[in-house]
């Protein structure tokens, strides 16, 4: 997953950290589960 430079506003990015708190996931993969979903409803 080194190869994805995505630009995230730094919302999103407060917005991930504050999810892998939550979940005591590491951010990757909630952007990984957020690019998921946004390719699914795309």
């Amino acid at each position: 997953m080194k190869g994805m430079h995505i630009r995230i506003p730094s919302v999103m990015r407060n917005r991930i950290k504050e999810q892998a708190k939550k979940w005591g996931e590491s951010e990757s993969v909630i952007v990984r589960e957020m690019i998921k979903k946004f390719l699914e409803a795309a």
